[in-house]
């Protein structure tokens, strides 16, 4: 049988402006790699699944799949990397990563394990596309790994024939009724329709109207870890972030950010103290009093806290390195997602 490798190239790959994008970025272990283009990568707070974006690599049933995954395992397992976000969905995120300055999907590129994705699917920006696809080019010209093979097809092309192909013909009994099933139309509701204006959320929440032209974009509520003495009196906590706006006949934005603090527990927990703090990077921010609702139902306390908070509120909690959300004598850590959904946020709401 044939085998194929990678023979390492120089790592020549064109370094990227780490400086506009430094802030943005998480530094942290590769532990795990999922396939040829997908890592875990796991950070102080927690783990984070990241995907490489603007690369295409083979898929499983394609020829090199675990060759192109065998051969990023070597790379990258056990080594440190920065990566940033650009993308988040309920399952990944989708971003750059660097491994000692170098990106690695050009990398990936450059050793033939990868193809590059047109930048009509994947919006990459014209400033880049350039160094992508000259680097494509000279694996090409070398055939390094995926050009080695003839007839070779990037997964997407594969995915896209497959989808072209008609389903076979379902077989129709003559007991079946030969009818049309109603088509039931459900109420959107007043958050119903969609904004156009608002871009690529992830995995963001949203609701707009039309006629009022306002809306929410946000996180949703999201669980965070509980200590051990929150645990011993049943406590749960989640945190929802979002944004809430309303738009002019330019389309221009005006609006608020609310961090709004859910618990449930066999006791009040902030009846007291309620004031919320943004600790990020040792520097503390106080954020203020919070309007609060509260209930009790079968002997659970349910207390909610909202607090409006500032733009640069935000963005510190995204872009911190160590981050915690105090309120009273509460500390909770914000999960990894939570800061890359409001990165994310962030991107939409400028």
């Amino acid at each position: 049988m044939k085998t194929y490798s990678f023979l390492p190239a120089i790592l020549f790959a064109m370094l990227v402006t780490v400086s506009a994008a430094a802030q943005m970025t998480v530094t942290g272990e590769v532990v795990e790699v999922i396939d040829g283009k997908t890592v875990v990568i796991s950070i102080a707070t927690g783990k984070v699944k990241a995907e490489l974006q603007y690369i295409d690599v083979p898929e499983p049933g394609q020829q090199l799949h675990q060759t192109v995954t065998a051969h990023l395992r070597t790379m990258l397992v056990g080594k440190i990397v920065e990566y940033r976000a650009q993308t988040i969905f309920k399952d990944r995120t989708v971003g750059r990563m660097l491994l000692n300055g170098i990106d690695v999907s050009q990398q990936l590129l450059r050793d033939g394990a990868a193809w590059h994705i047109p930048p009509r699917a994947s919006g990459q920006e014209k400033s880049e596309v350039a160094v992508y696809s000259s680097t494509e080019t000279d694996a090409k010209n070398e055939k390094r790994g995926v050009w080695s093979i003839a007839g070779l097809k990037p997964s997407r092309e594969v995915r896209a024939d497959k989808a072209a192909v008609p389903s076979p013909p379902q077989t129709t009994f003559a007991s079946e009724p030969n009818s049309v099933k109603p088509v039931v139309i459900a109420k959107a509701g007043y958050w119903g329709d969609k904004n156009p204006a608002l871009g690529n959320i992830g995995a963001l929440v949203n609701g707009y109207n039309a006629e009022t032209k306002s809306g929410y974009v946000g996180t949703s509520y999201l669980g965070v870890p509980e200590s051990e003495l929150d645990k011993a009196i049943g406590a749960k906590t989640a945190v929802d972030i979002t944004y809430f706006y309303k738009e002019d006949e330019k389309n221009a934005r005006k609006g608020v950010y609310v961090i709004t603090v859910v618990s449930a527990s066999k006791r009040w927990r902030f009846l007291a103290k309620n004031d919320l703090y943004v600790i990020s990077d040792d520097k503390t921010t106080l954020i203020g009093k919070a309007k609060r609702t509260t209930s009790t139902k079968d002997g659970t306390v349910q207390e909610s806290l909202s607090y409006t908070v500032k733009r640069s509120d935000i963005e510190r909690i995204a872009n911190g390195t160590q981050v915690l959300l105090r309120v009273g004598d509460y500390h909770c850590q914000p999960l990894p997602m939570l800061q890359f959904m409001l990165f994310n946020l962030i991107q939409v709401t400028q």
